[in-house]
């Protein structure tokens, strides 16, 4: 048997047999909504994005939604302006810098799922505005932890946050998909989740408020400590996704099948109604409370997004489709691949090579 390769062109017909990358310039796909919030002091509820993912009662109840019990990431996006966001650390702390604190309670919140007292007091984690930047944290009281990053996040644009909790060795913020600080001196394993056996009351908050999420506010309706602005496109991993997982997917629509560890999908596309699904229906519905002017309202005002890119393989299978699509001449400059190499994916107008192997 003789091995000779062959070099195509992609063209249109070759894309219809390969899923194709997007390429560079690739036209955003429809982001049509997302949603504001107005910062205030509201009642339980009011003003945000709220997701249940226990029922905080005895008994293996969880959602897929209720991570927490090691690695963890969250993404969303966030836009806000510095004069309605001037929440400063308690310190107050540098950029790029981290305390055993739970510091990131006092800024202007936009992710929230700590428990308020009784007996899942400490499970906590959530992030802030705080001095113009994000702040991530996780646990409560003399377990807390807070990383402060050091990119400018209130400048009226939009920006893409993933905030990483990798269990016993440390946290990261990302800031458009660009690593913004990591922790040097986390430790924490403890488990976050709600657990199955339940939370009693604790403090002013009963406990069938304990296992729920909120994005958008402060989550016991405080005054002064939540965002004002506008949030869309939230993820929920269970798992801690790695700076090249986020780089390759921060501005891009994600594929649900493409990873199991995705256990939260919201992309807010409604427009109208208080029901946020989750596309890749692995956890509950949220509600997106909008019953007062200015309060949770959709704008028509998102975030662009370009299409997701496809990885492929060439195969035995693909060899034969391009074997047959757009031959040209071999080339002596570079080595063709390995069979079996993976590959970026290709997108119109690339040569790729094709290993045929003649019997």
């Amino acid at each position: 048997m003789s091995i000779r390769h062959r070099r195509a062109l992609v063209t249109p017909a070759v894309c219809a047999v390969l899923l194709c990358a997007a390429p560079a310039d690739a036209q955003p796909v429809a982001n049509d909504f997302a949603v504001r919030v107005d910062g205030g002091q509201n009642a339980h509820y009011e003003d945000q994005f709220y997701l249940v993912c226990d029922d905080a009662v005895p008994g293996a109840n969880s959602a897929a939604c209720d991570v927490g019990t090691g690695d963890f990431s969250y993404e969303l996006w966030i836009r806000a302006e510095a004069a309605s966001n001037s929440n400063s650390s308690r310190g107050p702390y540098g950029p790029d810098s981290e305390v055993f604190a739970y510091d990131w309670i006092d800024g202007n919140i936009f992710l929230d799922r700590d428990v308020w007292g009784g007996s899942c007091d400490g499970r906590d984690f959530g992030a802030a505005i705080l001095d113009g930047r994000v702040g991530f944290g996780t646990g409560g009281g003399p377990s807390g932890f807070t990383l402060y990053g050091s990119t400018p996040v209130t400048d009226g644009l939009w920006h893409h946050v993933a905030l990483v909790r990798e269990a016993g060795v440390a946290l990261r913020i990302y800031v458009d998909g660009v690593l913004d600080v990591e922790s040097a001196q986390y430790a924490q394993s403890d488990d976050l989740s709600i657990p199955d056996a339940g939370c009693t009351q604790g403090s002013a908050i009963g406990p069938e408020h304990q296992p729920v999420l909120v994005v958008g506010q402060e989550k016991h309706g405080l005054g002064g400590i939540s965002l004002t602005g506008d949030f869309d496109e939230l993820r929920i991993w269970a798992s801690a996704r790695s700076g090249a997982e986020i780089a390759s997917t921060w501005n891009r629509v994600v594929d649900c099948g493409d990873d199991p560890a995705l256990v939260g999908y919201y992309r807010f596309e409604a427009g109208t109604g208080t029901v946020a699904g989750d596309l890749c229906q692995r956890s509950p519905d949220g509600v997106v409370d909008n019953g007062t002017a200015g309060r949770g309202e959709w704008i028509s005002d998102a975030p662009l997004l370009v299409p997701e890119p496809h990885a492929v393989l060439l195969g035995v299978a693909v060899v034969a489709a391009l074997g047959r699509l757009g031959r040209s001449r071999r080339s002596r400059r570079r080595a063709p691949p390995a069979r079996g190499t993976a590959v970026a994916a290709p997108a119109l107008g690339d040569i790729v090579w094709a290993r045929e192997d003649d019997p």
